[in-house]
């Protein structure tokens, strides 16, 4: 792909706008081809087929941005659901097959519609989930090893250098004989002059526009969807529990399949 300096910077700033982030795997395909990356490592670092990133390029090439952020028909959003749902729901749909139960399309179509919380309204009316008007906000750090999937995760009152540092402290006491290696994205407070780091933990951070290279997109994904999926809470206090409950209950068996990346040990002798 041989992009011009004003398709490049198109893509950048779709990459960046949030009303797009529905397309941003589509996005990021044409733009790290852009960037001259073989079909190979952009199909390694997003998880897209070679086929797909080619027809991608090509939309792109022929009709423009539109063609990237447009859906035609179908689609599945297994995303939705756990791993531990989402196995639990096959596993009830080939039991039933196995014993001789007909299984139509139709079917499980409207079990799988069930299990992900869907919500039914009239023709032309908009579903409606209750949520609050008061803003009050918590946040979360953490890290998981992407070999082993353990974890650690502290809940924090702001999103800022002061918590980055506490955050470091208190992975750095937990692990004292370890020296670890932090994957980070380009936050601000990720890369500030006053950050505290301790001499057993080092930074490396990953390029712009690659949220996937940091499997920790994934985690954060996944707590969402264990414990505030269509939910509203009385309190700030009560979404504090909730929180605490899900990352308490992430056991590492869970996590490793979620973070696991075989490019990220393909330099490495691990097994």
């Amino acid at each position: 792909m041989n992009a011009t300096q004003e398709q490049i910077t198109e893509l950048k700033s779709a990459l960046k706008a949030k009303h797009l982030s529905a397309y941003h795997k589509r996005i990021q395909a044409v733009y790290l081809r852009s960037q001259k990356l073989t079909y190979k490592a952009i199909s390694d670092l997003i998880g897209l087929s070679h086929d797909t990133i080619w027809r991608l390029v090509k939309k792109y090439e022929q009709e423009g941005l539109s063609a990237l952020t447009h859906d035609a028909r179908g689609g599945r959003h297994r995303s939705y659901l756990t791993y531990e749902e989402e196995k639990a729901f096959l596993e009830e749909q080939f039991v039933g097959s196995a014993s001789g139960q007909f299984v139509t399309i139709a079917e499980m179509h409207e079990a799988y519609q069930t299990k992900i919380g869907k919500s039914w309204v009239p023709k032309g009316v908009r579903p409606h989930v209750h949520s609050h008007y008061i803003r009050e906000y918590r946040y979360c750090y953490g890290a998981v090893d992407a070999h082993t999937g353990e974890s650690f995760f502290i809940i924090a009152g702001g999103c800022n250098t002061d918590w980055m540092n506490e955050f470091l402290r208190q992975l750095s006491q937990a692990y004292p004989n370890d020296y670890i290696l932090l994957v980070m994205d380009n936050a601000v407070w990720h890369k500030s002059r006053t950050l505290e780091k301790p001499t057993n933990i080092g930074f490396e951070f990953i390029p712009p526009y690659t949220p996937e290279m940091n499997p920790i997109e994934q985690v954060w994904a996944e707590i969402r969807k264990r414990g505030f999926k269509n939910k509203a809470f009385k309190t700030l206090d009560d979404v504090i529990n909730k929180l605490q409950e899900v990352i308490q209950r992430l056991h590492w068996s869970v996590l490793k399949p979620i973070v696991y990346r075989n490019w990220l040990f393909s330099d490495f002798d691990v097994k």
